[in-house]
């Protein structure tokens, strides 16, 4: 959850950035950056601490990717962190050179937003059954 969902602070559609880098942390290391820690305890550490980062030293991620992740999608502030738009024309996705994957991407996230079995309202996400 973003940091002004969590310190309930007004919010817009940013927050799915900064869930975008989260989900990106996660798939690139196999953890969640906040594991093991109670929601007080995160709450905590978002208002006093900076965002959760990949790794300079690791080299398993390229420049482009961890600037993607660690500039751009978990900003704390979100009058600084990307739109969407600074997100699509970032070189990590703007230099992927493999276009039938971006395809098959953007054909899945239209399925699966046009699914009938998704229910979106103003506060959650509802499975119908």
């Amino acid at each position: 959850m973003a940091p002004e969902i969590l310190l309930t602070k007004p919010y817009n559609s940013l927050v799915d950035v900064w869930s975008l880098g989260i989900i990106m942390i996660e798939l690139a290391t196999g953890n969640n950056p906040y594991r093991n820690l109670t929601l007080s305890r995160i709450m905590h550490q978002m208002r006093n601490n900076d965002p959760p980062k990949l790794k300079k030293s690791s080299n398993n991620w390229s420049k482009e990717f961890r600037h993607f992740v660690n500039k751009c999608c978990l900003v704390k502030n979100p009058v600084e962190r990307a739109d969407t738009y600074r997100l699509l024309i970032h070189p990590f996705l703007k230099n992927a050179d493999d276009e039938e994957h971006k395809d098959q991407f953007l054909f899945f996230m239209t399925e699966y937003y046009n699914n009938p079995k998704l229910k979106l309202n103003s506060t959650k996400v509802d499975l119908a059954v």
